[in-house]
């Protein structure tokens, strides 16, 4: 049994730099859980995802004595953006693509010599994904040709897509049903119900029966029982390199709840619960399933880790887990 700290798990891929370095590669399987609305073992697909930035390098000038002189950045930067979202027609449906400028200059009548946009590119799998990362790549070339400015693309997370394991979903999912309920204390029941406030009224009840749960079984914006999530034919749309993972060996993905049911993670509601005392019960209880499921699969259950090593070995179709790029280096922001 081998425990794995995992740095950087958003955005900077500390579990990709982890799988290229060889740490998962005499597993059997890996066990993983993520806090969330709902205590939950997950059967469906997510993206892959890149992330990289774009520095743009041109002149700068006086905006209003000398524009003639300066080769602006920025309209680098906004012409690369009006060609990705003429890209957008002629990409698949299921694919995403966001951006952020992350630099647009410093004062308004100067123009910029230098500026930066942060891009994401998302896919249902890593051959698509990197497809249009690299389609996305010419047109800031093209956008630097336009301007007279130059780019230097620094790429600093790439994710697989990861494959679900419904062998070990099913196993988890049973050891939910019998792990010890949390005891909320009154403060932090209360603190659960204050966050309907956060939100637009009739939201809890949108999330709630998107899990297939009556309404009149919900208190205190919280699910009343374990849930099986998705299904292989669906694909989420975050991304997680835990994907990395997946491709290397039989991956369980599960979730506990750490957090009313209609709060998203990434959001300043997430960020509230999730330091709480309320989560660490959520923790706690994920630490059982997760130590009640690596038992089984050493004791009396060993046939379920022969069928996630069938059912992966299936799902991979012939391909393996390709690292990332040797030039590619932890990133700091």
């Amino acid at each position: 049994v081998r425990y794995y700290g995992c740095p950087a798990e958003e955005n900077l891929a500390g579990k990709s730099f982890m799988a290229k370095a060889g740490v998962f590669d005499d597993l059997d399987c890996c066990l993983s859980w993520h806090p969330s609305g709902e205590d939950g073992a997950g059967y469906s697909n997510n993206t892959a995802l890149e992330t990289m930035d774009f520095y743009f390098t041109g002149i700068e000038a006086h905006a209003g004595a000398n524009p003639h002189l300066g080769r602006s950045a920025l309209d680098a930067v906004e012409l690369m953006n009006v060609g990705c979202n003429y890209l957008r027609e002629h990409i698949i449906p299921s694919a995403r693509v966001h951006y952020i400028i992350t630099d647009g200059g410093r004062a308004v009548n100067i123009v910029p010599g230098k500026a930066a946009v942060r891009y994401a590119v998302r896919a249902p799998k890593v051959e698509q994904m990197l497809d249009i990362a690299e389609r996305l790549n010419d047109i800031s070339k093209g956008a630097a040709l336009m301007t007279g400015t130059t780019v230097k693309r620094v790429i600093t997370s790439i994710y697989h897509n990861r494959l679900p394991n419904a062998a070990l979903a099913d196993l988890a999912y049973e050891n939910f049903l019998t792990a010890s309920p949390c005891e909320y204390t009154e403060e932090e029941l209360a603190f659960a119900d204050s966050m309907t406030a956060a939100y637009p009224p009739g939201t809890v009840e949108r999330v709630v029966k998107g899990y297939g749960v009556d309404m009149s079984e919900v208190k205190h914006n919280l699910l009343p029982r374990p849930v099986k999530m998705g299904s292989k034919e669906k694909i989420g749309g975050g991304s997680t390199d835990v994907g990395d993972v997946s491709w290397i060996t039989p991956t369980l993905n599960m979730t506990a709840v750490c957090c009313p049911v209609m709060v998203n993670g990434h959001t300043w509601q997430g960020t509230s619960c999730y330091g709480t005392s309320f989560a660490a019960k959520g923790m706690i209880r994920a630490g059982e399933v997760l130590a009640a499921t690596a038992y089984d699969l050493m004791t009396d259950k060993k046939e379920v880790l022969a069928k996630a090593k069938e059912e992966w070995e299936h799902d991979k179709n012939g391909q393996s887990y390709v690292p990332i790029p040797d030039d590619m280096e932890p990133y700091y922001d």
